[in-house]
């Protein structure tokens, strides 16, 4: 067990990835505590624009099973802003979400940023 951004999750001390309860990817992506540098979003963000197209051949893990309920894990892109490839459980009951190590980070660098983006037309 650990806690990220004030919120307890599972974390993997071999690959640093981290396992979420249902709701709780939501819940610190909306949070803003973790301050990171312009460098470290720039990273990001390149290896973001790398990762666009299909998500086919883009991850060549096996596919697991969920660690909380047993269920298999279902491949998908966080979302177009991101392009992160995250594993979700498919038990809807469950809803599960594992992050490779990194990824968590990632997500949470790119969304801050976009957040920081002035409107346009403000």
């Amino acid at each position: 067990e650990a806690h990220f951004a004030g919120a307890q999750v599972e974390k993997c001390g071999f690959c640093g990835g981290y396992l979420l309860g249902a709701g709780v990817l939501e819940r610190l992506i909306t949070r803003e505590e973790t301050v990171y540098s312009p460098d470290q979003i720039r990273k990001a963000k390149v290896w973001r624009d790398s990762q666009r197209g299909p998500l086919k051949g883009r991850d060549g893990f096996p596919v697991i099973q969920c660690p909380l309920c047993g269920a298999s894990m279902g491949r998908g892109i966080h979302s177009m802003l991101t392009q992160v490839v995250i594993d979700h459980c498919s038990d809807e009951k469950c809803g599960a979400i594992w992050c490779d190590g990194g990824e968590l980070e990632t997500i949470q660098m790119i969304i801050q940023d976009a957040h920081a983006l002035p409107v346009q037309g403000a």
